[in-house]
């Protein structure tokens, strides 16, 4: 299996900055967040996408609700 990134600090400067900024005003507003993943190395998600397609086990179907922040 691959690892899973839940945090800002392994972004790039801007979408970290970005990521940060989100987080603190969530934080100031009463709003928890659950970040799941921040980053997604590639190895990721070929592991990802081969579940359920050439890997045993449930193949992921569907979209959860999530905020990108994507650096420009």
């Amino acid at each position: 299996m691959t690892d899973v990134t839940k945090t800002c600090d392994g972004l790039l400067p801007e979408p970290r900055e970005a990521c940060n900024l989100f987080l603190s005003d969530c934080k100031e507003s009463g709003i928890n967040i659950l970040i799941t993943e921040t980053y997604r190395s590639q190895a990721r998600q070929n592991y990802l996408y081969e579940q359920g397609r050439i890997r045993t086990g449930s193949r992921l179907l569907g979209h959860y609700l999530a905020i990108i922040l994507q650096g420009i």
